[in-house]
């Protein structure tokens, strides 16, 4: 039989596979909009690409590098002339920098577990680089134990104004930033230091920005045993989250230049962009129910592209929700199937993350994912298209990354809003390869309407301010409703959709709030304001 002209293709000896979703599978609106050729892709097909790309007999597919042994410059600072001596006085401070980090950590455990315990909270991979040396700007990086397995560490991240070398400047306000999906701290807010990035714009604008990659981003590709993925979901994932919130807030009042000391700073905004802001509602909802206002780390809100709840008033918000339920079966039947390798694991990261690395190196070639495209049409679609990876049950109508134009033949031309492509691309390959299915499944609960505890079941405690960022292209206007549901009275939001798009399929897209090069003009100036004005 003749191959369909998408079918996906794999390294030798993996046999060929198209997922073609059942006529059941999305609404009429959203089947008969999409080109007939893009029926073969499909969360289905795509865990098979993932396996090739996760395995040793992947074909051509690139290998990501695994977050934990990327290659990180040396701090220029430290490094002493041919033949000179060291720089002992920055060594000295670079020395009181860590250990306010170690200091932070130990109190952060103590709050959270009592003065009992009697363990010590471990920094490991410390690192400082410049990001803008016109603006003194530099970025912290730390990696931090949370548990006794070998693969239980977060990444923390301080991206901030410094005083002179090795010395954050006092600032009054601070953001903790939370990746979704795919990318860690670097890949959603910091993809390049010699690029406009959203984390950089926030510190040259004074104000204090700090970042978690989530335990799961860590995990390098090529891992055997994937069973400690079990129990990571979304409660472990706030757990580590109230983690760095308060080596944060401790860390900001023991680097502050003068002034008292006190157990912890003042309290910072949380900004969750994509299944991060649903963790931003979790975590919140689980802070309301904390007796002691000192002990709540959070006093504002900033969910980024996200819904958590669908208004079940509507015909879209029922159809949404349907969707989700549908999902959750999906990963349920899979999180259950002990005869599945991946049984505890989604690799879609690692998809993305080969379709950017192989746009990057070889444009023109043949993608060895999607037949019948060159590696910088896969790469683009991925982007583009995002909803096509969702075997007809995308979370809005046409859900995707990055807005761009089509050919004729629905073959991805060029990105609308990103004029250098390649950054796209490097964002790419910047993906996590495993991401928990538990952590899945706990999101689909909640936008399901599971009758059992979920991490929306705290909503209507919530009173902090609240802040939503939405794009026309992602979940824009669908993420406000969930906002409605909070116990706070001072709500606001930021819905940005392009006119000249011609509707959602290329409109403004989910990454397109961090990577445009208008995402200043459009969305960051206004997340700014806020922070600042509360």
């Amino acid at each position: 039989m003749k191959p369909h002209p998408w079918q996906l293709q794999f390294g030798a000896g993996v046999p060929p596979f198209v997922a073609r979703p059942s006529p059941s599978q999305g609404s009429p609106r959203e089947r008969s909009a999409a080109p007939a050729r893009w029926a073969g892709l499909g969360r289905g097909a795509l865990a098979l690409a993932a396996a090739a790309a996760l395995s040793a007999g992947g074909g051509c597919i690139a290998e990501p590098v695994a977050p934990d042994v990327l290659s990180i410059e040396a701090d220029p600072g430290l490094m002493p002339a041919s033949g000179g001596p060291p720089d002992m006085e920055a060594i000295v401070l670079e020395h009181r920098l860590w250990e306010t980090f170690h200091d932070a950590c130990d109190a952060a455990v103590r709050s959270l577990y009592g003065a009992a315990f009697g363990g010590s909270c471990d920094i490991q991979q410390t690192h400082r680089r410049i990001i803008d040396p016109d603006y003194h700007i530099a970025e912290y990086t730390v990696a931090v134990k949370v548990g006794p397995g070998a693969r239980d560490f977060i990444g923390l991240h301080r991206v901030v104004r410094e005083a002179s070398r090795y010395r954050p400047a006092q600032l009054s306000e601070a953001v903790m930033l939370v990746h979704g999906d795919a990318w860690p701290f670097r890949g959603a807010f910091l993809d390049a230091p010699d690029r406009k990035t959203f984390a950089e714009f926030l510190a040259r604008e004074g104000i204090d920005v700090w970042g978690i990659d989530l335990r799961w981003t860590r995990v390098p590709a090529g891992t055997a045993d994937t069973s400690f993925m079990s129990g990571w979901g979304m409660e472990k994932d706030a757990d580590d989250l109230g983690m760095a919130l308060s080596i944060a807030r401790v860390n900001r009042d023991l680097t502050r230049a003068e002034g008292p000391l006190h157990s912890a700073g003042p309290k910072m905004k949380l900004l969750g962009w994509s299944r991060g802001g649903q963790l931003a509602y979790a975590y919140a909802g689980r802070e309301s129910q904390v007796p002691i206002l000192a002990r709540r780390h959070v006093d504002g809100i900033i969910p980024v592209d996200i819904y958590l709840k669908t208004d079940l008033s509507t015909p879209e918000g029922l159809l949404r929700r349907d969707y989700a339920c549908e999902r959750l079966a999906v990963d349920l039947a899979q999180y259950n199937d002990a005869s599945r390798s991946d049984r505890y694991y989604s690799s879609l990261g690692s998809v993305i993350s080969a379709l950017g690395g192989a746009a990057l190196a070889d444009p023109t070639g043949a993608s060895p994912i999607l037949a019948g495209m060159n590696n910088r049409q896969a790469a683009l679609l991925a982007g583009q298209a995002t909803y096509l990876l969702e075997d007809g049950r995308p979370p809005t109508p046409f859900y995707h990354l990055v807005g761009g134009t089509f050919d004729t033949s629905g073959l991805p031309v060029d990105l609308t809003y990103l004029a250098d492509e390649s950054r796209w691309f490097s964002v790419e390959t910047l993906a996590a390869p495993y991401q928990p299915i538990k952590g899945l499944i706990d999101s689909e609960r909640a936008m399901c309407g599971d009758p059992g505890p979920t991490i929306a079941d705290h909503l209507g405690d919530i009173t902090v301010p609240v802040l939503y960022v939405g794009a026309g292209g992602g979940f824009g206007q669908s993420g406000v409703y969930t906002t409605t549901l909070l116990g706070s009275t001072d709500r606001s939001s930021i819905v940005k959709s392009d006119p000249a798009a011609g509707g959602q399929p290329r409109d403004i897209g989910h990454n397109d709030i961090f990577l445009a090069d208008d995402a200043q003009a459009l969305f960051w100036n206004g997340i700014r304001d806020w922070i600042l004005a509360r």
